[in-house]
């Protein structure tokens, strides 16, 4: 019985180191893996409030250029449910996003409804613009 189960476990543990050497290049650009849009902009937020399911954030993006998929105008409604306060500072009682959120950058997006657009699940849907040639080049090899 102990031979069988440290057989399973070593299993298991070669298993997932396996999956994580071949899949690391896609974990590294997962929100560019799953978005429909990715664009260089900068986010206005608004005041996050609770819900019963997390907190609600928002804001526009302001929409400087579009890298990847298709967007109408220049500005982008943002919606996001965080099941917990990652990526955000407690500002006088109200959740806000944290100054590195709002400066111009890189935005990994799903379209939420006909208005409005979310980060894909698991991301917060910013990279800092630093990241942009990193982000074009794997675009331009796995996304067209």
């Amino acid at each position: 019985m102990v031979r069988s189960v440290f057989t399973v476990g070593a299993l298991a543990l070669l298993f997932l180191s396996l999956s994580t050497a071949t899949g690391a290049g896609d974990q590294e650009h997962w929100a560019a893996y799953e978005a429909e849009l990715v664009v260089v902009g900068t986010l206005h937020p608004m005041r996050g409030y609770p819900w019963f399911d997390g907190w609600h954030m928002g804001g526009t993006i302001e929409v400087r250029e579009v890298l990847y998929g298709r967007a109408a105008g220049g500005t982008l409604e943002l919606r996001h449910v965080l099941r917990w306060p990652s990526d955000l500072r407690l500002l006088r009682g109200y959740l806000t996003y944290s100054e590195f959120l709002t400066r111009e950058g890189l935005w990994f997006l799903n379209r939420l409804d006909r208005g409005s657009w979310q980060p894909p699940v698991g991301s917060s849907g910013f990279e800092p613009l630093a990241a942009r040639a990193d982000y074009e080049v794997y675009i331009r090899e796995h996304r067209h």
